[in-house]
């Protein structure tokens, strides 16, 4: 186990380039730092946000990434300069994650109600999860073209729970009914909408498996395995004491890994549905996780300011 510092305060959000050999995290102290997982130390610390960074995700071709903050502003930067590379426009509502879809030009924004997206890896379904954030009555998924710029596709969620698809470029929308303690599964560009994954409580993450016929989804303190395409539960993982804040799958896909609220990350056997590993690493209480490409390692950062790496056979 290896603890890589630099951030002045707690990490919110970690992500892993596709090639494995960069590690970007980001933090309180406003700052996303790219760090060499090889060399174990930083290689540049991008600055430009105003408040707080809770997520970050590289592009699928590694040359960028994209860093999303309290600020209310997504940012994307150069990989290999650390320079500025964009920014989209500041949004009205808090936001609260991202992902890249993998044609590489698209990028997924949720906020307000919206807690988490993800997008699946042949990137015809976007997945939405909904939480309850004070103070928030609408959730809002955003489909963004980095080439133009432009918003083309809005997911919205009212606190009536009803929800909306639009497409502001081409006029349109469709209607999807629905309570809000779900997970919304939706087809953009067939302009088409999946089974929701109904849940008793707020969704904290979300996350496709790398085939892509798995996702999984946290409520709570409870894992849940479901069939994106029938809408179907699979199966239910329970281990954690608190609130699981964070999901990421190892690229077997036999493999997920979660983080909570409850200071533990914990590896799971999918297919035997039981727990495999428990770590208790010195991050606190635990809100991001990652696993590298190659499956070999991990890492986790919580409310501590470092950042732990380590192999996943690692007891």
């Amino acid at each position: 186990m290896l603890t890589l510092s630099g951030h002045e305060g707690s990490v919110r959000a970690l992500a892993y380039s596709p090639d494995g050999q960069t590690l970007a995290s980001g933090g309180v102290d406003r700052t996303v730092r790219l760090w060499d997982v090889a060399a174990r130390r930083e290689r540049a610390t991008l600055r430009g946000h105003l408040l707080s960074v809770t997520g970050v995700a590289f592009a699928p071709d590694g040359t960028r990434v994209a860093s999303l903050g309290i600020d209310r502003t997504v940012r994307l930067w150069d990989v290999a300069s650390g320079a500025p590379a964009g920014e989209m426009p500041r949004q009205t509502t808090m936001l609260n994650a991202l992902t890249f879809l993998p044609d590489g030009r698209t990028l997924a924004t949720a906020a307000g109600l919206m807690t988490c997206v993800a997008a699946s890896p042949d990137g015809t379904t976007v997945a939405a999860g909904c939480g309850y954030p004070m103070d928030f009555h609408r959730g809002i998924v955003k489909l963004w073209d980095l080439l133009s710029g432009d918003e083309w596709a809005v997911l919205e969620l009212t606190d009536m729970g009803r929800w909306t698809a639009q497409y502001p470029r081409e006029g349109g929308q469709f209607d999807l009914a629905g309570g809000s303690r779900l997970v919304a599964l939706w087809e953009p560009t067939r302009r088409q909408r999946r089974p929701h994954l109904e849940h008793r409580g707020g969704i904290s993450a979300v996350a496709f498996a790398p085939d892509g016929a798995t996702l999984a989804s946290a409520c709570g303190s409870t894992i849940y395995l479901w069939d994106p395409i029938r809408g179907e539960k699979r199966a239910t993982l329970k281990g954690h004491g608190r609130e699981v804040t964070a999901l990421a799958w190892a690229p077997d896909g036999a493999t997920l890994l979660s983080g909570s609220g409850d200071r533990s990350v914990r590896l799971w056997d999918v297919a035997a549905r039981r727990e495999r590993r428990v770590y208790s690493w010195p991050v606190g209480k635990v809100f991001a996780v990652a696993v590298s490409p190659d499956g070999m390692t991990a890492a986790a950062a919580g409310d501590a300011p470092g950042v732990v790496v380590w192999d996943l056979d690692e007891g």
